[in-house]
């Protein structure tokens, strides 16, 4: 554990002596005012949990390190620059272990540290790789391969008085989304990476029979969303 992270733990023992206060509940020690304090100690457990998260942080930064090990051979590595590895390491601390965010992330630092695959890694990648999910990471290395095609229609139908914006989907082709952890956010998937710029939509004129403005949509990765996923 490092010094910064202890010296924090000890300083918020000091004003929540948590489990000495816990034991005194439970043995009945404290009456009312020790009730108060039981739902004081319930939330200071939730509130140490994700500084004891913290605190595990260098035994899960060591197995980072051999992970990136083990992409990088030792007569390649170089020092990453740290406006790629600063904000890659400081979202790392919270990062789900297992997850393909996290292992997206980790390819990130490798290529970064990497003398013969440093020229593809621009700056901005970092910020976009802290920003991605693991289903809009599944999402993006599919869209490397193949496109996604739907149909859809801006019409505004007027229901009670009340119009309801937006694009409706009148059909599209199948995508695996049983690949994905919450397939019901798809779409809202497909918007994030396109504000990312990372996904872009190429609209056509299409004709179907009672709807009015409707258009065909291919979305495929941008140049910019090439280079990310390349670079990885």
């Amino acid at each position: 554990m490092d010094e910064a992270t202890k010296a924090a733990i000890e300083a918020v023992a000091k004003q929540l002596p948590v489990d000495k206060a816990y034991d005194d509940v439970a043995h009945g020690a404290l009456t009312e005012a020790g009730e108060a304090l039981t739902d004081t100690v319930k939330v200071a457990r939730l509130f140490l949990a994700p500084v004891q998260y913290i605190a595990a942080w260098q035994d899960r930064f060591a197995r980072y390190c051999k992970r990136i090990a083990d992409k990088v051979p030792e007569a390649r590595r170089i020092e990453a620059a740290p406006m790629i590895a600063g904000p890659v390491l400081e979202a790392l601390r919270f990062a789900d272990e297992q997850a393909l965010a996290t292992e997206l992330m980790l390819d990130l630092l490798a290529s970064a540290m990497d003398s013969e695959r440093v020229q593809h890694v621009h700056p901005a990648f970092a910020g976009l790789a802290v920003q991605l999910s693991s289903d809009e990471a599944l999402i993006l290395f599919y869209l490397k391969k193949n496109a996604y095609v739907r149909v859809a229609t801006e019409e505004t139908p007027i229901v009670h008085h009340r119009k309801f914006e937006g694009p409706r989907i009148v059909s599209e082709e199948p995508f695996p989304r049983e690949s994905l952890a919450f397939p019901q956010h798809f779409h809202v998937y497909m918007s994030h990476l396109e504000s990312l710029a990372l996904v872009h939509y190429t609209r056509y004129p299409a004709e179907v029979h009672g709807s009015t403005n409707t258009y065909k949509e291919i979305a495929t990765t941008t140049h910019f969303g090439r280079m990310f996923v390349n670079a990885l």
